[in-house]
């Protein structure tokens, strides 16, 4: 069992990247948290209900090059999402609604549809962010996608107050959480599939207080096998909007 513990430490190590995501090996003991003091990454945030969100953005692609624009992101719980991209001038780029069960995504530039189950990987090759709507709802949230019991503590940086968690229960991939040791704040997510290629990194950052709730200003999102990205610079955070929808028609 020693050795099987090990070897599972050890692997927890080699699939953190080294960009963001980095664990130093040799912390002085002294100065660091004791794990009884260390909170675990939050899995539901039950102070964060719903949200709208407007956004400037900058996208990262091989297709199209840099592309500056805006955004709109609403979340209801954990339950939809909708999404508006505009590129410059405001030129609708697209719109995405999300659920549980379905997801319906509408590319404005090529007026193309596509709808359908939202774990498909078909439909995930279609959408701006290969992100599946349970992955991508919580850490829009951040929030771990999984039931943070799942997460088995690796590392203390004592450098920066931050802590590594690494989610193994799956056997396709292998998650790695960055966590504030202060206050449990989600600081970086990354995933990689068990051959080692990097699926998705997400960086949170800048993190404002507004009502009570802790959310950050700035979000960063990685996709190295499509050579591509985005980052959000959060303009306005609404807490519990009024009034918002989370479907969309069609153009005839």
């Amino acid at each position: 069992m020693k050795i099987r513990a090990f070897l599972v430490f050890t692997f927890c190590f080699l699939v953190v990247d080294p960009v963001g995501l980095a664990i130093v090996l040799h912390a002085n003991p002294d100065s660091v948290v004791r794990p009884a003091e260390i909170p675990r990454p939050s899995h539901v945030r039950a102070e964060l209900r719903s949200f709208k969100l407007t956004s400037e953005v900058e996208i990262q692609s091989e297709e199209t090059g840099p592309l500056q624009g805006s955004c709109s992101l609403g979340v209801c719980r954990t339950d939809s999402m909708a999404l508006t991209m505009y590129g410059p001038f405001g030129v609708l780029v697209g719109k995405m609604s999300a659920s549980q069960n379905s997801v319906l995504y509408y590319d404005a530039l090529r007026s193309e549809a596509v709808q359908g189950n939202p774990e498909s990987e078909k439909v995930l090759a279609a959408l701006p962010f290969p992100v599946s709507f349970h992955d991508f709802v919580h850490l829009s949230r951040c929030e771990v996608p999984f039931d943070s019991m799942l997460y088995t503590l690796v590392s203390v940086q004592d450098r920066d107050s931050t802590s590594i968690w690494a989610y193994t229960s799956d056997k396709r991939f292998v998650d790695v959480a960055k966590v504030s040791v202060v206050d449990g704040r989600l600081l970086g997510y990354q995933r990689k599939t068990r051959s080692g290629d990097v699926l998705f990194n997400m960086r949170f950052e800048n993190f404002q207080t507004q009502k009570g709730l802790n959310f950050p200003a700035s979000l960063t999102m990685q996709f190295p096998l499509r050579n591509a990205g985005a980052t959000f610079k959060v303009i306005e955070f609404v807490p519990d909007p009024v009034g918002e929808r989370y479907s969309f028609r069609l153009p005839r």
